[in-house]
């Protein structure tokens, strides 16, 4: 209700609240797939309707809380959806190293031929966040939304791939959905949306310091909200 934000390339912009609060809803919209009843969606000042909406919508790479991998090789899962005869491998190996994910797989048994199991039972938590991201980048997206992607996560995959957020800011459009502090506190602009109301927005040392009910939920921590 009420709600105006920019989010820009650049910055890593961090959607937060408890649970119930309407961070999903406000992601929704984002994505282009609920219509708000007030006000508009905007991408680079031009309003997103029924005309541009599917072209608005391909530059976006949506990477969920829980990463559907299939029983097929490292190169399926990343040029997901596409014929085998189609998969442009420089594209692939980009989307690979973008993602920060070559390292490890490299050094898995057949390197990028490696078939990563059911529900990739070779990875780890981290790992499949990394080809998550990757699959998003293999096609350019211009924007990239994360679900709750540190959820799974400990604390040390959970920086590491705060990380390379950081780093991937510069060349994409960023927007993760989190109720993690410590998630939270690596991102430059936070907007905190509590019973469908935005109740903060801004850097984390700013609201810490300034906002009341910023601060107490992180003392109290998102996830037990």
């Amino acid at each position: 209700r009420d709600v105006t934000l920019e989010f820009e390339r650049g910055h890593l912009n961090t959607i937060a609240g408890p649970s119930g609060s309407g961070k999903s809803t406000l992601a929704d919209i984002a994505l282009g797939l609920l219509t708000p009843a007030q006000g508009s969606l905007q991408a680079n000042q031009k309003d997103i309707s029924g005309d541009n909406l599917y072209a608005y919508q391909r530059t976006i790479g949506y990477v969920p809380q829980h990463i559907f991998i299939l029983d097929d090789s490292v190169i399926a899962n990343i040029a997901f959806g596409v014929d085998k005869d189609a998969i442009d491998m420089d594209a692939v190996t980009r989307a690979l190293i973008q993602a920060n994910a070559m390292e490890f797989v490299e050094k898995l048994p057949q390197g990028i031929n490696t078939g990563l199991g059911q529900d990739g039972k070779l990875l780890s938590g981290g790992q499949r966040q990394r080809i998550g991201i990757a699959r998003a980048l293999y096609r350019k997206n211009k924007i990239l939304i994360l679900d709750e992607p540190t959820s799974a996560l400990d604390i040390e995959s959970e920086h590491d791939l705060m990380q390379l957020l950081n780093k991937l800011k510069k060349e994409i459009l960023i927007i993760v959905i989190s109720h993690r502090p410590a998630a939270i506190k690596l991102s430059d602009r936070i907007s905190v949306i509590a019973d469908g109301n935005l109740v903060a927005n801004g850097a984390y040392a700013e609201l810490y310091e300034n906002n009341s009910y910023f601060k107490s939920m992180i003392e109290k921590g998102f996830m037990e909200q």
